[in-house]
């Protein structure tokens, strides 16, 4: 007798019970069992277990499975004299559930402030797939100046395995165009109300390629982001009075 319990997304629990001493074997394959000849086989196993011989119970933890994926299972016990049995079943892993993730800018570099002379009167802003997030209030900035945004920088979200993020969106505008004041949202457009605003789009990816970006500790981040990942971004550079900067954006996984 065999009977496959505990089914989660990577894994299930096999136990078999032999009449008399045995050794005792498992195929898990994701195509069927080919019972057309005398000895049933597995088609392309993925996995293979055995135990020794004169078994006549087993407990097997089944390990590195894919989830929701039917596995198609062949037991096959042999005694001392060759005789055997076999039976065959089938059973699905558990879907895997979305994978959290945080998104954020943690450091903005600015080149150049949109300022011809003197230091520019920069507001930055943040937007998640058409919505803002949070914005920094208007400072004057010098080139070459560094930010570290703690506040209302960052999204969290969750995503399936093929599912791409929209993109943390930094957008950063300068004053001096006009005296009418910073609009309460950039998004949807690079200039309103005078301003003139240029914008850094963070990556749309997905969970594998956010694991494959650079730990942020390559890019001299410490403490506990160093083991997240990060990408620079890089700002629009246009003529004129727009502020040319390059984010840091970190994606904490799990």
């Amino acid at each position: 007798h065999a009977a496959v319990g505990d089914i989660a997304i990577e894994s299930a629990h096999l136990t078999v019970a032999t009449s008399m001493p045995a050794t005792i074997e498992a195929w898990l394959s994701t195509s069927p069992i080919d019972e057309s000849g005398q000895i049933p086989t597995a088609t392309d196993p993925t996995h293979h277990f055995t135990t020794p011989a004169d078994w006549t119970q087993w407990e097997l933890a089944m390990g590195d499975l894919a989830d929701e994926t039917t596995y198609h299972v062949l037991v096959r016990a042999t005694d001392e004299n060759g005789k055997r049995d076999h039976q065959v079943g089938s059973f699905t892993t558990l879907e895997a559930p979305p994978v959290p993730v945080r998104v954020s800018v943690d450091r903005i570099d600015v080149s150049n402030s949109g300022d011809v002379i003197g230091r520019g009167e920069v507001r930055f802003a943040f937007a998640y797939d058409g919505h803002l997030v949070g914005q920094i209030s208007e400072q004057k900035l010098k080139d070459s100046a560094t930010l570290r945004p703690t506040d209302h920088n960052f999204i969290t979200t969750a995503l399936d395995d093929d599912e791409r993020l929209q993109g943390l969106v930094t957008w950063a505008g300068e004053r001096d165009v006009s005296l009418t004041g910073f609009c309460e949202s950039p998004v949807g457009g690079v200039e309103c109300h005078g301003i003139n605003w240029t914008a850094a789009f963070g990556g749309q990816h997905t969970i594998a390629e956010i694991l494959e970006l650079p730990t942020c500790g390559e890019f001299g981040f410490d403490s506990d982001a160093a083991d997240d990942h990060c990408e620079r971004v890089d700002g629009y550079e246009g003529i004129g009075d727009y502020v040319h900067f390059h984010v840091f954006v970190r994606y904490a996984v799990g």
